[in-house]
């Protein structure tokens, strides 16, 4: 159990990194340097809009990990405690989270690069933009 912790507890340290050095300065826009979000923004794909979908999901992204790495975690914890039948129940729960937040994983940033939804996980200088599929003209 103590070597799968350790491994969830390398990859929990690398998400709250991310939570804490880079998620706010990209929900501020305050990030200067050579890694804008414009200069990224060009780097990947040539900009357009899925570089910009891809730019507005980070903060979707790393909820989704968070959540996948925190499921993780508990299972590992639940497996030491529980026995029998609650162990076999336990175990489905953990998977069915498992599943869901996976699915977050990858649809978010479709979801957020397509019609730019949800807006509570889209930093507040990109709720004005278009996503691909809702474009203004």
């Amino acid at each position: 159990m103590s070597d799968k912790l350790a491994v969830i507890a390398v990859f929990g340290m690398m998400v709250l990194a991310i939570w804490v050095v880079v998620i706010p300065h990209h929900w501020r826009g305050d990030r200067k340097g050579l890694l804008t979000d414009e200069v990224i923004e060009r780097r990947m794909f040539g900009g357009g809009g899925i570089a910009r979908g891809i730019v507005r999901s980070t903060v979707g992204m790393t909820f989704a990990a968070s959540m996948i790495l925190f499921t993780a975690a508990v299972g590992i914890v639940v497996e030491s405690l529980l026995h029998g039948k609650w162990l076999d129940i336990a175990r489905l729960m953990i998977v069915g989270a498992l599943c869901i937040s996976a699915l977050m994983f990858v649809l978010l940033p479709i979801l957020i690069t397509l019609f730019n939804r949800p807006r509570f996980l889209i930093p507040p200088r990109f709720r004005g933009q278009a996503g691909i599929m809702n474009r203004r003209t």
